[in-house]
């Protein structure tokens, strides 16, 4: 599990958004929490006072399963893989956001 907890390099996550994203494209999807919005609109029944969301809703499913991953990956991220420790600041940088009033970095 020390793994799991441990400090990932950024160009991981980014290395697995973009092959997701190749994925999609090549299978004809869209990506995008933009693309879900238009399919909850839809689901709420706004196809009936806009052209642009009559869409059939059905079809579009899965990428209502990416907010849910999303939402799921988050919720157990903050709550079952934190390590406890703080986020350790640069003394300067404390003194610099006050004098930009931001007194709780």
């Amino acid at each position: 599990m020390d793994f799991i907890y441990g400090t990932w390099h950024w160009a991981i996550s980014g290395f697995l958004i973009g092959i997701i994203m190749l994925l999609l494209i090549y299978f004809g999807k869209s990506f995008g929490m933009s693309s879900n919005l238009r399919t909850m609109c839809s689901i709420a029944g706004a196809g009936r006072f806009s052209s642009f969301f009559k869409l059939d809703w059905r079809e579009q499913k899965w990428s209502l399963a990416v907010v849910l991953g999303a939402i799921l990956g988050g919720f157990v991220a903050y709550n079952f893989l934190q390590n406890g420790a703080e986020v350790v600041i640069n003394p300067e940088t404390i003194k610099q956001l006050a004098l930009m009033n931001i007194d709780a970095p």
